[in-house]
């Protein structure tokens, strides 16, 4: 049996976590605009009305499926989805948003 992790590796770990976390939900704002084919403002704004990670991945998944992609690329962001909803938080917990809610001046 091993030690105990230390207090200071567990909260290294759980920074990891949230740094790759918000990676994520900001992958998902791109995602959205790409979609929707409006600007990253815009993105950001959809993005926030919504706020469970499920209904994000929901708005992806439906945007996948209405802009008639090719099937490869279909089933390849469905695919990514999918394994997103598994692995998330759950979707009912209220996620903070982890960018500026309104960009200055630049953009985000």
């Amino acid at each position: 049996m091993g030690a105990a992790p230390s207090f200071e590796a567990a909260l290294q770990e759980i920074g990891r976590l949230t740094y790759v976390w918000t990676n994520t939900e900001s992958l998902l704002v791109h995602v959205i605009a790409g979609l929707m084919g409006c600007d990253k403002e815009t993105g950001l704004i959809l993005f926030l009305t919504l706020n469970t990670t499920r209904a994000r991945v929901d708005l992806v998944e439906r945007l996948v499926k209405h802009k008639g992609l090719g099937d490869e690329e279909m089933h390849r962001l469905l695919g990514l989805t999918k394994s997103l909803s598994s692995t998330g938080p759950s979707a009912t917990a209220i996620t903070t948003p982890s960018i500026p809610l309104i960009p200055k001046a630049g953009g985000i």
